[in-house]
């Protein structure tokens, strides 16, 4: 009788450890998704200003999620290449979410495109007036469209520079934001738990411990 007492208080004992332990794996589970939809949310609300936070919460996703946040938000150089290449104006900075390098170099394009096309009104004049008045060999006539020459060169060898310049700063911008992400989403420490597992044997019953790392 006794020994039945105490094997009924065994399977009682393993029951309540096994419920425990679905009920910790269960929040386990629900605090890993409401983790992952905040560093979801944390990341599209700013990267740089938030990297200590997604750091923090990402200590506590599964691997799997780690690699979901790193494929989802993960930046590439062909779309910025393409646009900077062929649209200009910052636009390949903008689409990367370089809202700073991309205003700086719209800007820049803005200004030098504008004075371009009315360089070039200007010179058109002055090569109007050479062939259809009697300033054709007005030395005055002839610096002036020399000067406005060189400055639609100028202006070209300008929007090249800057077109340059946005490629290659897009590009640094997308290695160091793939870089944050990745430094952030890392996993700075490892977890230890023990979980207790009963053991049955032919020669008794009892406890062993299993440990997860």
């Amino acid at each position: 009788m006794k020994k039945i007492f105490v094997f009924l208080v065994f399977l009682i004992s393993v029951f309540m450890i096994f419920a425990e332990e679905e009920a910790k794996e269960n929040d386990k589970a629900d605090n890993e998704i409401s983790y992952y939809l905040t560093v979801n949310q944390l990341i599209d609300n700013g990267l740089f200003k938030n990297k200590d936070l997604i750091s923090k919460y990402a200590q506590n996703l599964e691997d799997e999620q780690i690699l979901l946040l790193q494929e989802k938000h993960q930046k590439y150089y062909i779309a910025p290449i393409l646009l900077n290449t062929f649209v200009g104006f910052g636009s390949g900075n903008f689409a990367c979410g370089d809202i700073i390098g991309g205003s700086i170099h719209a800007a820049i394009d803005s200004i030098f495109f504008i004075s371009y096309v009315t360089t070039s009104i200007y010179f058109n004049e002055i090569i109007f007036l050479r062939i259809f008045s009697s300033l054709l060999d007005d030395p005055e006539l002839e610096k002036q469209a020399q000067i406005v020459f060189y400055s639609l060169y100028a202006h070209w060898g300008i929007l090249a520079t800057n077109r340059i310049a946005s490629l290659i700063s897009s590009g640094l911008y997308v290695r160091k934001y793939n870089r944050v992400l990745n430094q952030s989403l890392v996993k700075n420490n490892t977890s230890l738990s023990v979980l207790p597992v009963p053991l049955i044997s032919p020669n008794g019953i009892g406890i062993a411990l299993s440990i997860r790392y």
